[in-house]
């Protein structure tokens, strides 16, 4: 597969996920055997390619919704209707696997509003509650797993085999998790705030605790690249590949937004629209700035193995100057 293919499947399903009405869902479940399965709640399809002659499963290519109830969806039309516009988030409650001939899972669960879409070899789950929103990709192998509880949201994309990506949203809070390297596991959750970890390049990569309590890692094999824990907002501890613990005070008038999604996703929103036809609010979403980052320290405790040291960035930050990530 060209590179320029593989940015392209990538593009299309990362539109397909954050904006699932851009075709509508279908009324009942639907299959093209050895091909895709898409289904809506309380429905399933299946596509897997069998045993001509025993029926057995060969390469499994599925869509279950059976667990899940459009009740957010159907208040959230019924108050759009009320005001006179078109009812639209009904459609966003789907599951879509597209193999081809590649063993492709994609499931939704719960009252909320779900999205999952598996591609090529991929794995997606979702699973929201009434009154939250739960959106998972898994593309090109990926595995992604999206959870949320009432008044949460979030969001979980992995982009390649070996990838795996899990964002759970409590109450009150927004969580991204975004794996799109071989080997790469990304795990967020965030209580009141947003969380976000992402494997990839640019600004909003590593893990961000912005959150009343949240916790967000980057693990690459069985090793920890970048890890955070909040509590409170301002009182974290952080840890940078194999850099000794911090323990600090974030600076609240230091705050930087950030993209979750990473470089490699943003770089797709350029090759979209010769796949698709889709808004321009998508564009900008796929590329949107929303996580908030507490870039500097009034005070910080390293724990050093030879011995803690006690730092502040507050004077550099009064300089205009940026303390280096990881430090």
């Amino acid at each position: 597969m060209s590179k320029l293919t593989t940015r392209r499947i990538l593009a299309a399903s990362a539109v397909a996920i954050v904006a699932a009405g851009a075709s509508a869902a279908p009324a009942h479940a639907a299959s093209t055997p050895g091909v895709s399965a898409t289904c809506a709640p309380g429905e399933s399809a299946d596509a897997s390619i069998r045993n001509p002659i025993n029926g057995n499963v060969l390469i499994p290519i599925t869509a279950d919704c059976k667990r899940a109830a459009p009740v957010t969806a159907a208040l959230g039309d019924g108050l759009l209707r009320l005001f006179g516009q078109e009812p639209i988030l009904r459609d966003l409650n789907q599951a879509i696997a597209v193999g081809p001939a590649l063993p492709t899972k994609a499931s939704i669960a719960g009252g909320g509003i779900t999205a999952a879409i598996a591609v090529t070899g991929g794995e997606a789950h979702s699973l929201a509650n009434v009154l939250s929103l739960g959106v998972a990709a898994g593309l090109l192998g990926g595995e992604a797993s999206a959870n949320a509880t009432v008044l949460g949201a979030s969001v979980a994309v992995a982009t390649v085999t070996g990838a795996r990506a899990e964002a759970t949203a409590l109450p009150a809070a927004l969580a991204f998790s975004t794996a799109d390297a071989r080997g790469r596991t990304t795990t967020t959750t965030a209580f009141g705030g947003v969380t976000s970890a992402s494997s990839g390049k640019g600004p909003g990569n590593g893990a961000i605790c912005t959150a009343a309590f949240g916790t967000a890692e980057v693990r690459s094999g069985n090793s920890v690249t970048d890890s955070c824990t909040s509590v409170g907002f301002l009182f974290q501890r952080t840890q940078h590949d194999d850099g000794p613990i911090a323990l600090s005070v974030k600076n609240p008038l230091d705050v930087s937004l950030v993209n979750p999604f990473g470089e490699s996703l943003g770089d797709l929103v350029g090759v979209v629209g010769s796949v698709v036809d889709v808004p321009d609010a998508v564009h900008d979403l796929l590329g949107a700035r929303m996580v908030p980052r507490l870039n500097s320290d009034v005070v910080r405790v390293v724990m050093d193995p030879a011995r803690p040291r006690l730092e502040t960035d507050i004077p550099a930050w009064l300089r205009g100057e940026t303390r280096p990530k990881g430090r």
